[in-house]
């Protein structure tokens, strides 16, 4: 980045000195690059820089003065260097064996939560179940007791009392609903158990 600012100010600079072409607005020269024309108005506000700046002295990097003092390395022989390419890809090989186990590692995890989420469903509907017969038993229960009220009362005209025949209506249809979720239940086990089957 740093080459190409310099490079383009530098450009900028000497268009805005050449003999009979130079003038006072700098901005002509940058070709519409405002960090140009910002380069400029820090070399200006600085008082110095400008030759730096024009230089292009470094030219890979900002941050050069780190670099600064520290000779380049002879280059090694082909040896050493072919070691340690084969360190390299020893190494690469390594990551991606590496990478490779932990992959099967997520996939097992994964297969043992589907199980522990089907099991967790199959409880679920066990506790469903187990429920819905409760209460059809209890539901059972009742109309067996409206039916021994209704038939115990017959000679009774009482209708103030309690119609138990709308009860024993109600509950017949209460125990048809309970019949049909039971069902239904059993139907989403059986796919269950097929389903786990084809796994």
């Amino acid at each position: 980045m740093w080459r190409e600012v310099s490079g383009n100010f530098a450009r900028a600079e000497a268009g805005s000195k050449n003999s009979g072409e130079h003038g006072d607005d700098f901005w002509e020269y940058c070709g519409g690059r405002a960090h140009v024309f910002y380069l400029h108005q820090w070399c200006n506000h600085r008082g110095a820089g400008r030759e730096f700046c024009s230089a292009n002295i470094y030219s890979d990097d900002e941050d050069d003065s780190q670099k600064e003092g520290t000779s380049r390395a002879k280059k090694g022989n082909r040896k050493r260097r072919n070691s340690s390419q084969a360190e390299v890809l020893a190494a690469l090989a390594d990551s991606v064996g590496a990478i490779a186990a932990a992959n099967e590692t997520s996939e097992a995890q994964e297969a043992t939560w589907k199980e522990q989420a089907l099991l967790l469903h199959d409880k679920r509907i066990s506790h469903r179940l187990s429920m819905l017969s409760d209460i059809l038993k209890r539901t059972n229960s009742n109309i067996l007791e409206l039916k021994t009220h209704i038939l115990e009362h017959e000679d009774d005209s009482d209708e103030d009392e309690f119609d138990a025949e709308s009860l024993l209506a109600q509950e017949r249809g209460k125990r048809q609903k309970l019949r049909d979720q039971i069902l239904e239940l059993e139907c989403e086990v059986i796919a269950n158990v097929n389903a786990e089957q084809v796994i």
